[in-house]
């Protein structure tokens, strides 16, 4: 099943669960636009429950975020438009259930030493945090952790490779 809902909505995730819609079952698919205009619906599809989900795909409740929201040797979070739309609907879902909580994962590059990269990812992690808090989830629902360089999602031998690499990972989990 595919469902289309307009970000204007302003609920899209959040309604699907909210329904009654497994968050297992839901993933998200979007492409990076260069204007901040929404010029066509969010498209979310419905997992079928017995197949075993694509490799590398994103659920509402673990998302990965690598869009160049870090520059090399940087903490300083730059969330692009994928970024805050999902922020958005985290937002408004931690405002429907206090059930779950946030937990921010901080990644980098295999530049540098390891204990440089995990300090790293916690700052990462400490950084798109500071974002959550401001939307308005509440402080004492995110946790933070680093993998530093230990987790890549792809090679460190070419720069976009480390661009992926540098990251953080959102993942929703019950209380």
């Amino acid at each position: 099943e595919i469902y289309t809902l307009s970000l204007h909505d302003a609920l899209p995730i959040s309604m699907l669960i909210v329904s009654g819609l497994d968050q297992d079952r839901i993933t998200l698919d979007y492409t990076v636009d260069s204007t901040n205009l929404l010029r066509r619906p969010l498209s979310f599809a419905a997992i079928d429950p017995n197949q075993e989900a694509e490799k590398g795909s994103f659920t509402f409740n673990h998302m990965t975020f690598s869009d160049a929201n870090f520059e090399y040797n940087s903490a300083v979070f730059n969330p692009g438009p994928a970024f805050q739309n999902y922020a958005d609907s985290v937002y408004l879902f931690f405002n429907q259930t206090d059930t779950v909580n946030l937990t921010i994962v901080g990644h980098t590059d295999s530049i540098a030493s390891q204990k440089y990269n995990y300090n790293l990812g916690r700052d990462r992690a400490n950084s798109a945090r500071a974002y959550f808090l401001k939307l308005g989830i509440q402080e004492d629902r995110i946790n933070t952790d680093s993998k530093g360089e230990e987790s890549p999602v792809a090679p460190n031998s070419t720069e976009e490779g480390r661009q992926k690499n540098r990251r953080v990972e959102i993942l929703i989990q019950k209380q």
